[in-house]
């Protein structure tokens, strides 16, 4: 909610428009690295983007529902909705992001292990 109203998704949209012929994906990850956002107070960027390592997936999470399946994995969640409860939170770069999964996204893919690399011109991550 925004002081506006409620705020939806593209992908609310793109599903409203093309119908069945769309699919929510959410592609998310049990280890590795990713890109997190740090403040700076002071310096002429005040946000600086940085590499971190993932921690262990939280209770609760998608990626939690995941860690015990080796390797790649996809699971598609409609079947699921109005049968079982969560998970409901999902990785959002090193945090999460608090969300009815199975209704937010209709597959799910799970990568073993991600990369968080460097753009062009810009320090390492």
């Amino acid at each position: 909610m925004t002081p506006a109203g409620a705020l939806s998704a593209a992908g609310h949209h793109l599903a409203r428009r093309l119908g069945a012929h769309s699919a929510a994906v959410a592609v998310t990850c049990t280890a590795g690295r990713t890109a997190i956002q740090r403040a700076c107070p002071g310096q002429p960027d005040p946000i600086q983007i940085t590499g971190a390592d993932l921690s262990p997936a939280e209770d609760g999470s998608v990626e939690a529902a995941f860690a015990a399946v080796p390797g790649l994995c996809a699971a598609d969640l409609r079947p699921a909705r109005g049968q079982l409860t969560g998970p409901g939170k999902i990785r959002l770069m090193g945090g999460y992001q608090q969300a009815p999964v199975l209704d937010a996204y209709d597959l799910v893919v799970s990568v073993p292990r991600a990369s968080a690399t460097s753009q062009a011109g810009a320090g390492p991550l």
